[in-house]
C-alpha cells in the first residue's frame, strides 16, 4: 500500500510519527516515569513493648477524591519508598496502623523534593466493632463480609474539627468466626459513633464511644434481621419515573428513620426500587422528585424477613411558583442561584435537590410543591464599583409565600464583605487558620453549630475575606490549633468598612519529668493536661483535656496549652498517682515539672 501523494510506503510515515510521539511522551514532566517518594515515619516515644512501639506500619498515598494510588510498608528503621503512578502530581500521604496516627497530615506536589520526607506520629487508640445476630430469622453473619461501615468522631471540648472514617466489615478468625470492622488510629481528643444500613439487616448505630491511646476497645452489636419493600416510582399517567428518592419512616424500632448512609434510596431507570432493613411494624414510604409532588404510602405490620412486592409509589404535578428576581435597579438578574424549601407532608421537609437558575429576564419556575409556604433564597454575584475599586459584589434576597398563579416579584439587596489580617502576639504573619462567623445578635449561650460558618485559609500574607454577609451585626473569629484568639468582635454591616487586625496568642509548651516513687524515671506513664478555655462569644469556658505518655526516659510534652493554670495527672495505676499545676505564659516554655508518683 502507497500514500496517494507519494512514492514512500505509508508505514514509512508511521515510523516517523511513532517517533515524534515517543519523544514527545518523553519530554513531558510527570508524564515519562514514575514518582519515587522516600521518608521516614517517626514513632513517637513510649516505653519498650507498648503497641504503639512493635506494630507493623503502612504508608498510603491517596489522589483527588482519596483513591488510593500507591502503599508501601514501613521497615524496622522507620523508612519506606512509595511509587506513584505516572500520572499522579499530587498525593495526600497517610500512615495505616492500629494505635499510631499521623500528628499532621503531609501534601506532596509534583515538583516539590520527592526524598526526605518525615511523618512524625503519635499515639492512638483503636475501635473493633464485632457482629452477632438476633431476632427472627437469624442472618447470615458470613454475608456482612466486604459491607462498609461508617465512623464519625466529633471533639470531645465541643469546638474544633470532626473526622469521618470508613472500613470494610471483615471476616472473623478461626477462634471466633463473628465479623468484624476495624478504626485504627483514633485520637482521645473524640467522640465515636458508627453507623450503617446493610441488607438485610436493619440499620443500626453506636454513640458516646470513648478512645484511650494504646487500647483496642471493643464494641459488640447485635443485628435484627429487616424486611424488604420493592416497587416502582410513576407519575399519574403511569409513567416509570427515574431518580426519585425515597424517604423511609418507621415506628417499629424506636421510630427510627431510615436515612443511614450505605443504603440506595432512589429509583432507577426503570422507575424501580427496593428498600431493604426495614423494622418490624409500620413503614411509611415517601417519593421525592424535583418537579413533582411525591404521595406517601404506608405499609402496615412489617413483617422480618419477608419481601413485600408491587408497592407502587406516586408522584403527581403539583403546585406551581413563579418569582421574577430583579436588581436594585430594576433590571433582571439573570443566571441567579436559586433554592426552595418547604414543609412537606407527615413531617417531610421538600427542598431542592439542586439549584436552580433564573431565566435571561430574570424568572424562576418551580414544580411539584404542596399547597403551603415556600422558602425561597436568591443569590446573585457580579462585579461592582465599590470603595472607588472593582469589587465582586454578591447580591441576596429572600422570600416566603403560598404558591400561586401570579408571579411574584423578588427585588435582590447587596451584601456585604469582612475582610481581616491575622497576626501572633509577636507581629508574626499567620498563613494557615480558620475563620469562622455567625450573626451578632445571637445569645452567645444559645448558639448551634448549625449557627456557625466557617472557611479554611491558606494566605501567605496572612489575609482573608468572608462574602455575601446581609446588613446588621456580625461577630468574626478565627481559630488554629497552636494559637488562641480573643473574644470575638462585633462588627456593623454596611458601617464597618476596614479591615480586622486578628491578633492570636502563642500557646504555651508544657513539659517535664515523671519519676516513680524510688525516684527513678517512669516510662509509659499516662500523663494528663487539663486548661480552661474561653469561650469566643462570650459564654462560660470550658475545659480541654489532652494526653500523652511519657518516653522510656519518662519525659512528656504538651506543645499547645493555656496560656493560664494548666493542670498535670499522672497515672501509672489506681494507687501510683500524681498531681500539680502550673501557670503558664503566652508562647512561654515550661519543661521543667517534675511528678513523682506516690507510693
Amino acid at each position: 500500500m502507497r500514500c496517494l501523494h507519494s512514492t514512500r510506503p505509508v508505514c514509512c510515515y508511521g515510523l516517523r510519527l511513532l517517533s515524534l510521539a515517543l519523544v514527545c511522551l518523553l519530554a513531558a514532566p510527570g508524564l515519562s516515569a514514575q514518582t519515587l517518594l522516600k521518608g521516614k515515619v517517626l514513632r513517637p516515644a513510649v516505653a519498650e513493648g507498648e503497641a504503639a512501639q512493635r506494630e507493623h506500619l503502612t504508608v498510603v498515598a491517596r489522589g483527588e477524591g482519596g483513591a488510593e494510588t500507591a502503599r508501601a510498608t514501613v521497615d524496622e528503621s522507620g523508612a519506606f519508598a512509595l511509587t506513584l503512578p505516572s500520572e499522579a502530581h499530587r498525593a495526600v500521604l497517610d500512615v495505616e496502623a492500629r494505635f499510631l496516627r499521623l500528628e499532621e497530615g503531609v501534601r506532596w506536589r509534583h515538583g516539590e523534593p520527592t526524598d526526605g520526607l518525615s511523618l512524625r506520629c503519635v499515639e492512638a487508640g483503636e475501635l473493633v466493632v464485632r457482629f452477632s445476630s438476633s431476632g427472627v430469622g437469624l442472618p447470615r453473619l458470613p454475608d456482612l463480609v466486604g459491607a462498609r461501615l461508617r465512623l464519625l468522631g466529633l471533639p470531645s471540648s465541643g469546638s474544633g474539627f470532626g473526622l469521618e472514617r470508613v472500613a470494610r466489615i471483615e471476616a472473623g478468625s478461626s477462634q471466633d468466626p463473628r465479623p468484624v470492622a476495624r478504626f485504627g488510629g483514633l485520637t482521645p481528643a473524640q467522640v465515636y459513633e458508627f453507623e450503617a444500613a446493610i441488607a438485610p439487616w436493619i440499620p443500626f448505630r453506636a454513640d458516646s464511644l470513648e478512645i484511650q491511646v494504646g487500647v483496642s476497645k471493643t464494641v459488640d452489636m447485635s443485628l435484627f434481621l429487616g424486611a424488604s419493600v420493592r416497587g416502582r416510582v410513576v407519575d399519574e399517567r403511569g409513567v416509570p419515573m427515574a431518580g426519585a428518592r425515597i424517604d423511609a419512616f418507621s415506628t417499629g424500632l424506636r421510630d427510627l428513620i431510615l436515612d443511614l448512609p450505605g443504603a440506595d434510596r432512589s429509583s432507577g431507570k426503570d422507575g424501580t426500587y427496593e428498600i431493604s432493613g426495614v423494622p418490624e411494624g409500620m413503614l411509611r414510604l415517601a417519593p421525592a422528585l424535583d418537579g413533582y409532588l411525591g404521595v406517601a404510602r404506608d405499609v402496615a405490620a412489617v413483617e422480618p424477613g419477608r419481601v413485600y412486592e408491587g408497592v407502587d409509589l406516586l408522584v403527581r404535578d403539583g403546585k406551581v411558583f413563579l418569582a421574577r428576581v430583579s436588581l436594585p435597579d430594576g433590571t433582571p438578574a439573570p443566571q441567579a442561584v436559586v433554592r426552595w424549601r418547604q414543609a412537606g407532608a407527615w413531617g417531610v421537609e421538600l427542598e431542592s435537590e439542586r439549584a436552580l437558575a433564573t431565566d435571561a429576564q430574570g424568572l424562576v419556575r418551580i414544580t411539584g410543591l404542596v399547597d403551603r409556604p415556600v422558602s425561597l433564597t436568591v443569590e446573585y454575584a457580579r462585579e461592582d464599583l465599590r470603595d472607588g475599586q472593582a469589587r465582586r459584589v454578591v447580591y441576596k434576597a429572600a422570600l416566603r409565600a403560598t404558591p400561586q398563579a401570579e408571579e411574584l416579584a423578588l427585588r435582590l439587596a447587596p451584601t456585604w464583605s469582612v475582610r481581616g489580617h491575622v497576626v501572633d502576639d509577636t507581629g508574626r504573619l499567620v498563613q494557615r487558620f480558620t475563620v469562622a462567623w455567625t450573626r451578632g445578635d445571637l445569645d452567645p449561650a444559645l448558639v448551634q453549630e448549625s449557627d456557625v460558618r466557617t472557611k479554611q485559609v491558606r494566605s501567605a500574607e496572612g489575609n482573608f475575606e468572608i462574602e455575601g454577609l446581609e446588613e446588621g451585626p456580625w461577630r468574626v473569629w478565627v481559630l488554629t490549633r497552636t494559637l488562641r484568639g480573643s473574644e470575638a468582635p462585633r462588627v456593623e454591616l454596611p458601617a464597618y468598612a476596614g479591615t480586622m487586625l486578628v491578633k492570636l496568642e502563642r500557646r504555651a509548651k508544657v513539659g517535664g519529668l515523671v519519676r516513680d516513687a524510688q525516684g527513678a524515671p517512669a516510662g509509659g506513664v499516662l500523663v494528663v493536661a487539663r486548661w480552661s478555655e474561653p469561650h469566643v462569644l462570650g459564654a462560660a469556658a470550658f475545659e480541654v483535656t489532652e494526653s500523652v505518655r511519657t518516653s522510656p526516659e519518662g519525659k512528656f510534652e504538651f506543645d499547645a496549652c493555656g496560656p493560664g493554670r494548666v493542670t498535670l495527672e499522672a497515672a501509672a495505676t489506681t494507687s501510683a498517682q500524681a498531681r500539680t499545676a502550673v501557670d503558664t505564659t503566652v508562647g512561654g516554655t515550661h519543661v521543667d515539672i517534675e511528678l513523682r508518683l506516690s507510693p
